[in-house]
């Protein structure tokens, strides 16, 4: 069973955008560093975002999935096609992360280069997680 707030779409809303809005701010800073050129210190403020990306959006991630989302298909099974598009919203999620992951992990291969594939992918992560969003809370506001 999902906790309450999973359902209300007021609460769900908050729950989004504390996330998004602690995630903005750590690429921002990611991005800031890179402009100066500080490659370590980016390579650490890339490893925070990917942990902030797991501990926070993939964790609520897999708290939807194993609560929310069957009891939404058990009760709404015509949402079933929207709970798809949703999990999968996910998995492309989870793969980005364990991409960035893969890449600060590379050995030999240029840190400057290696911090600009992760930005790319925390761009584009931020982007599917904010149309994941506006789009799951839309169903959970029409339950």
């Amino acid at each position: 069973m999902s906790g309450p707030a999973l359902r209300q779409a007021n609460a769900h809303y908050a729950i989004h955008e504390s996330a998004y809005g602690e995630a903005e701010e750590l690429l921002t800073l990611l991005q800031r560093v890179i402009q100066l050129g500080e490659w370590e210190q980016g390579m650490q403020v890339a490893d925070v975002l990917a942990e902030h990306f797991e501990a926070r959006t993939l964790a609520h991630a897999h708290e939807e999935e194993n609560g929310l989302y069957q009891e939404i298909v058990a009760e709404h099974p015509e949402l079933s096609v929207v709970i798809a598009t949703l999990t999968h919203d996910h998995d492309l999620m989870r793969q980005l992360v364990d991409e960035v992951r893969a890449l600060l992990q590379s050995t030999g291969t240029d840190t400057e280069d290696v911090l600009e594939q992760a930005v790319n992918r925390f761009v584009t992560l931020m982007w599917i997680n904010q149309n994941h969003s506006r789009a799951e809370e839309k169903m959970v506001g029409s339950l």
